[in-house]
């Protein structure tokens, strides 16, 4: 990774602290990354570096510190200096910049990876009749799932309704990213591009051509995924169960059943602050959360009033608390979200 990339995800006019941004981008979540995660406007970069070293992470803030690139404290939240919004401008000339960065939590994207390699190679393959090949990819279950897929639903009809999907995919971006994405497919009588010749091509970096395929091929998936044909039953094995968390899930269902946080806690045997994490983690992550279910209309109106015209962001707990000391914090919390989403 470049060291520069992790400058996007500060700002001048807002401190932001960096063990929030490492986490986020790690996809390990607690109620407070995630809130966060939230008010920072970069939930949707969950996952996309997964195998990105917390301790690199850590020596690049510290390093950035020093240069006067960043500033501020660690803890509290850290700023971009004049030099570092220099150095993001100079960044997103250089680099490319995701789409649809939500949509790498959304898939497993190994196997969405390998599941199209192998489709683009053996519709190519099966195109000139060529039974002696080695597949390009050794992943089993996306083995599987492309035999099972070519066996039920392989037709010429299909080929060419994908090959005219794909150049009408592929004219919304530029010829060069386009180009770099198709680089690494295999086919008949076509090896594919190495790294190694796409970056001397095309005068990239590693990282780039990591996110150029990467988004590409979830923009693909997706737009495969809503095209009501047999290549959407495909890409929906690829979907990930990781958007929210099972447990959080579970709780969820407790909760539109009409279950209180205490009965749920019984029911599931888990402490009362684990179900309460929950109730953050979904106010955050699930688009069609009802806040009702957590907080009432009327609590909501009362916290309104109690903050009028203040930042509900920037009040803390304890500012609630010296005007009533038994609300619980973790409504407190979901009023802040619901606060956010609803831009008051």
């Amino acid at each position: 990774m470049i060291p520069d990339l992790l400058l996007n995800f500060f700002k001048k006019e807002e401190s932001r602290r960096p063990a929030v941004i490492k986490y986020i981008l790690k996809n390990k979540l607690t109620s407070s990354n995630i809130y966060w995660g939230l008010k920072y406007q970069i939930l949707d970069y969950r996952g996309v570096f997964l195998t990105m070293d917390e301790k690199w992470f850590d020596f690049q803030i510290e390093k950035f510190i020093q240069e006067g690139i960043l500033e501020g404290d660690k803890k509290q939240g850290l700023v971009l200096t004049d030099l570092g919004e220099k150095k993001v401008k100079s960044y997103s000339k250089k680099h490319y910049k995701l789409r649809k960065p939500g949509l790498f939590i959304k898939y497993r994207v190994n196997l969405l990876n390998d599941l199209m390699l192998l489709l683009f190679q053996i519709l190519s393959e099966l195109k000139y009749q060529n039974k002696k090949y080695y597949v390009v990819s050794d992943n089993l279950e996306a083995q599987y799932y492309i035999k099972y897929w070519i066996k039920k639903f392989y037709s010429k009809k299909a080929v060419e309704f994908l090959k005219k999907f794909l150049i009408d995919f592929l004219e919304k971006y530029p010829e060069k990213e386009a180009s770099i994405f198709m680089a690494g497919f295999v086919g008949n009588d076509f090896y594919g591009f190495t790294n190694s010749q796409i970056k001397s091509k095309f005068n990239v970096t590693d990282q780039d051509i990591y996110l150029v395929r990467r988004d590409i091929l979830l923009n693909l998936a997706e737009e495969l995924l809503n095209s009501n044909t047999d290549f959407a039953k495909l890409i929906n094995v690829t979907l990930s169960n990781q958007i929210i968390p099972e447990s959080a899930l579970e709780t969820l269902n407790y909760l539109k059943s009409g279950k209180k946080i205490d009965e749920i806690c019984k029911l599931r045997k888990l402490k009362r602050s684990t179900v309460e994490e929950h109730t953050v983690l979904l106010a955050c992550l699930d688009e069609k959360f009802d806040f009702n279910i957590v907080i009432s209309s009327d609590e909501i109106k009362w916290l309104q009033a109690i903050f009028l015209d203040v930042d509900v962001s920037k009040v803390s707990y304890a500012q609630l608390k010296e005007k009533i000391s038994d609300f619980p914090f973790y409504k407190f919390r979901i009023y802040q979200i619901w606060s956010f989403k609803n831009n008051e």
